[in-house]
């Protein structure tokens, strides 16, 4: 039956999760984001939710659920129509990417190549992009000032390179996702929101990023993290949201954690619709 055979597809991945860690960093009690009945017509619906320091709060979904929709309204790049959001307990309401930037809210992009990079520049100027009003003083940039910011990134995210003068396009996919998330950091936001960060990296860049994300990044904030798999939000997030046509149908706390059930409720199985029925059995 249908739900057999999505349990064949994924099995193995069931299996993994008897080897996650559950010596995960405390959750700090401060709320840095919460959002309230943020809804974008015919994408998603009603989301609710809050996040604290030092929280990953991962959404799972299918592609297509609205998962990139939801951060990208929280980003300011696709407003939603409705909804509350409130930061460090003050409403705000972000039209733009830069009023999001502006108020400690970063957005990593999907497409790294098309979205998150200056491509033919060098791996210093993506590094600083979003921090040369920091260094900039009388219509002068210190450049001594962005190398020194992007050598110590360069050397946070462990970058494989041979210098930050070095073109971005000669590096690697995991290299340049991490170049895309050192600019982040260059930033030091209070939220992150990482739309599939280890999407197209092999193995080792995936670990790091994940090992990134779950070190120096939530030490100090707050992340939503989105991914189509379920192993990358297992493994580091403290909660999971399920996302299905663009509602909320379920939240897992880490403790109660099981990849086959929430790959279950991503597929619809045994979860109930607005109407009172359930939007899909196994035959």
């Amino acid at each position: 039956d249908h739900q057999s055979l999505s349990e064949l597809v994924i099995g193995e991945g069931f299996s993994r999760s008897s080897a996650r860690s559950d010596s995960l960093p405390p959750v700090d009690r401060e709320e840095f984001l919460r959002v309230e009945g943020l809804s974008r017509w015919g994408i998603f619906e009603d989301i609710s939710f809050s996040l604290h320091r030092g929280e990953i709060l991962g959404i799972a979904g299918l592609r297509g659920s609205g998962r990139t929709e939801i951060l990208k309204a929280l980003a300011g790049i696709e407003p939603a129509d409705e909804g509350t959001l409130f930061l460090k307990g003050q409403p705000i309401r972000p039209g733009t990417p830069g009023f999001a930037l502006s108020r400690g809210i970063a957005y990593l992009p999907e497409e790294r190549d098309a979205e998150g990079l200056l491509r033919f520049f060098s791996i210093r100027d993506n590094l600083v992009l979003n921090s040369i009003d920091r260094f900039a003083k009388w219509g002068f940039l210190s450049l001594e000032k962005c190398s020194r910011l992007a050598s110590e990134i360069f050397r946070e995210v462990q970058l494989k390179a041979f210098s930050i003068h070095q073109d971005v396009d000669e590096l690697s996919g995991g290299n340049r996702q991490k170049v895309v998330i050192g600019r982040i950091m260059a930033n030091a936001p209070d939220i992150y929101l990482l739309d599939e960060p280890t999407r197209g990296v092999d193995i080792g860049a995936k670990q790091a990023i994940l090992s990134i994300i779950g070190g120096r990044i939530r030490s100090r904030s707050g992340v939503i993290i989105t991914s189509p798999g379920l192993d990358d939000l297992v493994d580091i997030c403290d909660r999971i949201l399920v996302l299905r046509n663009g509602v909320v149908v379920r939240e897992y706390a880490r403790n109660q954690f099981d990849e086959k059930k929430i790959f279950l409720d991503m597929q619809g199985f045994g979860i109930r619709n607005r109407r009172g029925g359930t939007e899909c059995q196994a035959v």
